[in-house]
């Protein structure tokens, strides 16, 4: 037959486990509403400085790594390449206008520079030579022209006066053609003299001009 079991009065562990979960519950709640932490920080009394606390702007001053890039880069190109033999300026540095950035070197612009120098004096000793030349030639012509001249003014002189005996008939007409064509002939030999001592000078000063352009 069923048996009644008798109710145990007296504090259950259940009923302690629950109390502590409440005190537990309300000690957090009260230290979170009302309680407060204190912190404590040693230091050196010489790095404290004391002020009086006022209202302003606040620096904060904060070290941190990083890069630091150009907002514009110029990429220069010289007007001749070589080996570079000295660094005029270091990287970063301000230049202006004309500054001497790098020194360079450069053995085949030497090497034109040096046949660049040859030419020039050959062009120079031509020039000289081509003058030298001319003014040779030009006292020539001259000379010629010179010569020229006297022949004609003679075999004129000769002509006007057998001109006038043969017209008087006291020469005969063979001496007098003879003095008429070297009369002549002595006229044509003085316009070509001139004329070529003309040319002479006219090609003398287009070739000077010429090589003095060329030497410039």
């Amino acid at each position: 037959m069923d048996i009644q079991l008798e109710t145990k009065k007296g504090i259950k562990k259940k009923h302690i486990a629950i109390a502590i979960g409440v005190i537990t519950a309300l000690f957090i709640i009260w230290k979170l509403l009302f309680g407060y932490s204190k912190a404590t920080f040693k230091t050196d009394k010489n790095r404290l400085s004391i002020a009086k606390v006022k209202q302003g702007e606040f620096d904060d001053y904060i070290s941190i790594s990083g890069s630091v890039a150009p907002i514009t880069t110029i990429y220069m190109d010289a007007y001749e390449g070589g080996r570079v033999v000295e660094k005029k300026v270091e990287e970063g540095a301000m230049v202006k206008k004309g500054d001497i950035i790098l020194r360079l070197e450069n053995q085949n612009l030497y090497e034109r520079i040096l046949a660049s120098e040859n030419n020039l004096a050959l062009k120079q000793n031509d020039l000289r030579s081509t003058r030298l030349n001319f003014d040779a030639r030009q006292i020539e012509g001259q000379k010629s022209l010179a010569q020229s001249d006297y022949e004609l003014i003679q075999k004129k002189r000769a002509y006007n006066q057998n001109k006038t005996l043969f017209e008087e008939e006291l020469i005969a007409k063979e001496e007098y053609l003879k003095a008429k064509e070297g009369y002549e002939l002595a006229k044509r030999n003085n316009q070509i003299v001139l004329k070529q001592t003309e040319q002479d000078n006219k090609l003398r000063t287009a070739t000077m001009s010429e090589l003095s352009s060329d030497l410039a």
